[in-house]
């Protein structure tokens, strides 16, 4: 991905040491650079370059991506050989948004916050032990009812039997 030349900052005055720049005409928004994806942070690196209206180089600085951090920074800036360049900077803002995959959201919970993560899983088995339990129970309880309601229907069906069967007297 290449943004060379897409964000152009025009100066309103330039007296040689601070370059002021018109305020109400700068949209934040409008100078803002998103990164969709960056693969491979510890092999990529972010570029600022600071040059003329008519394209004479001023500085310029590398940042590698993992050094990057968030907040108001100041970027030294640089000549051709790498070497600071006295009283030149440029004060930016800089905001990193983490992207974690859906399928991945769960592992990252667990490794920002693991003492809260086991403090749940140890809730869930207690909820877990709680319900096979009452399962156990209602498992004996509905065992005896069957047990029970089986005993009686057999004593219902023998004494049915047992009126039904004929009894013969000799004499």
């Amino acid at each position: 991905m290449n943004k060379r030349h897409e964000f152009l900052v025009r100066s309103k005055r330039w007296n040689g040491f601070q370059a002021i720049y018109d305020d109400t005409s700068i949209d934040s928004n409008k100078y803002s650079i998103k990164f969709p994806n960056v693969s491979l942070p510890d092999m990529a690196a972010l570029r600022f370059a600071v040059s003329s209206e008519d394209g004479t180089f001023i500085g310029q600085s590398f940042i590698p991506i993992a050094h990057i951090r968030s907040g108001y920074r100041y970027v030294v800036l640089r000549n051709q050989m790498n070497i600071p360049i006295n009283a030149s900077s440029l004060f930016v803002f800089i905001r990193i948004n983490i992207h974690i995959k859906s399928e991945d959201q769960e592992i990252a919970k667990k490794l920002v916050q693991p003492l809260m993560n086991q403090a749940i899983e140890r809730n869930k088995l207690e909820q877990d032990s709680n319900k096979q339990t009452s399962c156990e129970d209602i498992v004996s309880k509905l065992s005896v009812r069957n047990h029970n309601t089986t005993s009686m229907e057999s004593e219902l069906m023998f004494r049915e039997q047992t009126e039904k069967i004929p009894t013969y007297e000799t004499k």
